[in-house]
């Protein structure tokens, strides 16, 4: 398996839908589509993945499809992934910014969230 150090931002991508995935499984051609892949292309990838353990493939239990799932190797990535962004966040935005400066990104962040218009406060 892959440092996290060595995670490819497809890997995580695909690491991340399947981590916010009902029972950490999607269909391969609903992640395809997720990902606006192609499905062959999404195949190489997860061809690549299962080799280093992160992801399984299976037999739709309808026997129509692939489903994709996240193993626990995977898992344990995801969250390696998570301590190393909470860490990068902190220290870059964080540490940095004033407190106005985050009340200004919260406010925006919010507004985004929400859809507002500019122009609609």
């Amino acid at each position: 398996m892959k440092p996290v150090s060595d995670l490819s931002s497809a890997d995580h991508r695909i690491l991340l839908r399947l981590d916010e995935a009902p029972g950490e499984c999607m269909g391969q051609q609903r992640l395809a589509d997720a990902m606006l892949w192609s499905k062959s292309r999404l195949s190489h990838q997860l061809k690549r993945m299962a080799a280093r353990g992160l992801i399984e493939r299976a037999t739709a239990a309808d026997g129509r499809g692939v489903e994709v799932f996240l193993t626990e190797a995977g898992k344990q990535v995801v969250r390696e992934v998570e301590i190393v962004h909470a860490n990068a966040v902190r220290r870059h935005l964080f540490e940095v910014a004033t407190e106005n400066e985050l009340n200004a990104l919260m406010q925006l962040a919010e507004r985004l969230a929400y859809g507002l218009d500019t122009n609609e406060r």
